[in-house]
């Protein structure tokens, strides 16, 4: 990827490269970037349910008495 991000891989030896292997370019896409997406996604779901959780302990008496 940093080769890439540097730009000292052109996107036509990135093509050669996938097409030789018998790659396309949606089949890398999803394997490079997908976990990443998906991994975020869990991540922000996790701290959602904890935000929630967080907010109704706030709310209990024994809280608002502090």
């Amino acid at each position: 990827m940093d080769l890439i991000g540097q730009g000292r891989l052109e996107l036509p030896k990135i093509e050669a490269i996938l097409e030789r292997n018998g790659v396309g370019f949606v089949d890398f896409a999803n394997e490079v970037f997908r976990p990443g997406v998906r991994d975020a996604a869990r991540r922000l779901q996790a701290l959602s349910v904890l935000e929630r959780k967080i907010t109704q302990l706030a709310k209990t008496p024994e809280a608002q008495a502090e």
